[in-house]
């Protein structure tokens, strides 16, 4: 089985769901490759065959996988928004419109690899990973909230940057080598924390999107970036 879990990692459906959408992202698991079945993963990470259909069953209502009778699950195509752009700037972006950007910088850390982050980055549960949460602004109205998690080893001087001056993506275009972005997009409901900084109502929706940044093939950074519906419009010429 492809990017295995910490023994006894897996505990709930919740658990499975982001275990294997956690190897979808990294790219471990492609478009059609086949998923561990039930039994597998009972058998690999000792989850009840319940929780395991469960997970299974929702990631399939959901679009994520393809289950077919007697054959298995098998990772679906995106039917989805999902675009790889060469470089996505909130800051430039809001410059372009004539607008003022400012960030304010929430978090800007070392923290141990969650287990969906060890998956994303393809490190271990626990290893030392860069994290930073930084709020933009567009005209001192907060815009997007951007959750980052950054591999250590390939850009060792993240934490040392003044995301004020510059964003993460910016830097992070220039420091990771032929380094370029991928996104996919979805509406969600924010989480708690989110709203309060984003200062909206739990009913606000928003836009998420979660991005990955590559460099040579291998995985530098994953984020998520959350923007109240009606703040902040994205848009891409092809």
């Amino acid at each position: 089985m492809s990017g295995p879990a910490p023994a006894g990692s897996l505990r709930t459906y919740k658990d499975v769901k982001q275990f294997i959408l956690a190897c979808i992202r990294s790219g471990k698991w492609p478009p059609h490759h086949r998923v561990p079945s039930e039994n597998e993963l009972v058998v690999s990470y000792g989850v009840s065959k319940t929780t395991a259909e469960r997970a299974l069953y929702e990631l399939a209502g959901e679009g994520v996988l393809l289950r077919i009778p007697g054959t298995g699950s098998f990772v679906a195509k995106p039917k989805g928004f999902l675009a790889v752009f060469d470089r996505l700037d909130i800051a430039d972006d809001i410059r372009q419109r004539g607008k003022i950007h400012t960030a304010n910088v929430i978090t800007l850390s070392e923290n141990p690899a969650s287990f969906e982050i060890g998956n994303e980055l393809g490190v271990e549960v626990g290893s030392t990973v860069f994290h930073s949460v930084i709020l933009h602004h567009k005209d001192n109205v907060p815009v997007q909230l951007e959750d980052r998690f950054v591999l250590p080893s390939a850009v060792p001087a993240y934490l040392a940057q003044d995301f004020t001056e510059r964003t993460p993506t910016s830097y992070l275009l220039e420091a990771a080598q032929g380094a370029r972005n991928e996104y996919s997009i979805r509406a969600v409901s924010p989480e708690g924390w989110e709203q309060t900084l984003l200062a909206i109502l739990p009913t606000k929706p928003c836009l998420s999107i979660h991005v990955r940044l590559t460099s040579n093939r291998n995985v530098v950074s994953v984020a998520r970036l959350v923007s109240p519906a009606g703040r902040y419009r994205l848009e891409a010429i092809r």
